[in-house]
């Protein structure tokens, strides 16, 4: 009987979960700016979410939430994308996604470029579903001409 219970608990890792924590990452989250989804970020993101900026200024849940409900996200329309490097699981309900971002902008000299960031973020499992609960976003530069 407890090895029953034993295998119906996932454990972290399994595939189930890379792949919602991939479409939460890479579809859902850039999915609720392109569409200045306010109420649908409110949903998606943790309760206590903090946003982290490479200048050591941070965000809460509710200044980003109120960002996207007032301001058109460019991102979508200069070529976003994020490219997940790995997911580091901490338990069965924790998870940290991280990788390198690149959308089309300018660099300090006002020539166009591709801009890289590089991010982390926490996911912890509430009710059944992955939410970011934590993230550091480095700034983003010009990357060299071959990325």
């Amino acid at each position: 009987m407890i090895a029953g219970l034993l295998l119906a608990v996932a454990a972290p890792g399994e595939a189930a979960d890379i792949a919602a924590l991939r479409e939460a990452k890479l579809n859902a989250w850039p999915g609720y700016y392109k569409d200045n989804d306010a109420d649908g970020l409110a949903v998606f993101l943790a309760d206590g979410f903090i946003a982290l900026s490479d200048d050591g200024s941070s965000e809460t849940k509710t200044d980003v939430v109120a960002w996207v409900r007032a301001n058109k996200w460019a991102g979508g329309s200069n070529g976003f994308r994020y490219d997940i490097k790995d997911i580091a699981f901490y338990g069965p309900d924790t998870a940290n996604v991280y990788g390198v971002g690149s959308f089309d902008g300018k660099g300090a000299d006002g020539a166009a470029c591709r801009m890289r960031y590089t991010s982390a973020t926490i996911f912890v499992r509430e009710g059944g579903r992955w939410k970011p609960k934590f993230s550091h976003t480095s700034k983003a530069a010009c990357a060299a001409k071959d990325n």
